[in-house]
């Protein structure tokens, strides 16, 4: 369905019900000829660390998957919104569309609010950087706030 549908990033289809995808990205065959000898550098990180591309998960180190209380396997072609809570989602999005579009003005750092299990919501000061590949993906280097951790309001 990617191909027929020309999706260059076939994960991009795969959460919208209609790619029947019997594997996780990681563990598939396009992916790791593809993509992943591009993204291999993420695992060298001790911090959490992902590549995010057109607010899709390309990559993410054991760290940033323990953030977000998913498989390492299940993080490629994960959605930005299936972790960032609700509270921050409308800034990530368009700060994400801003950074892609070369606006210069987007802080490099910043916090947001991702959804935890044990306090519903988790704040993080994020690091975004610019990479030069795969073209328009971000390098997004995170960090729990000290005592970042509330309960939500909502």
């Amino acid at each position: 369905i990617a191909f027929k549908n020309k999706l260059q990033v076939c994960f991009s289809a795969r959460n919208s019900g209609t790619l029947s995808c019997l594997r996780h990205c990681e563990t598939c065959r396009y992916y790791q000829d593809t993509y992943y000898p591009r993204l291999q550098f993420i695992h060298q990180f001790d911090t959490p660390a992902a590549v995010v591309k057109d607010l899709y998960f390309w990559a993410g180190n054991l760290e940033m998957a323990k953030l977000c209380e998913v498989d390492e396997i299940g993080l490629v072609g994960m959605g930005v919104e299936q972790v960032v809570h609700p509270r921050s989602l409308e800034c990530v999005i368009s700060g994400a569309k801003k950074k892609a579009l070369g606006d210069s003005d987007i802080p490099t750092e910043g916090i947001i609010y991702i959804k935890n299990r044990q306090y519903e919501q988790l704040k993080l000061r994020l690091s975004v950087y610019l990479l030069k590949e795969p073209q328009g993906s971000f390098l997004v280097l995170a960090e729990p706030e000290s005592n970042g951790h509330t309960r939500s309001r909502f």
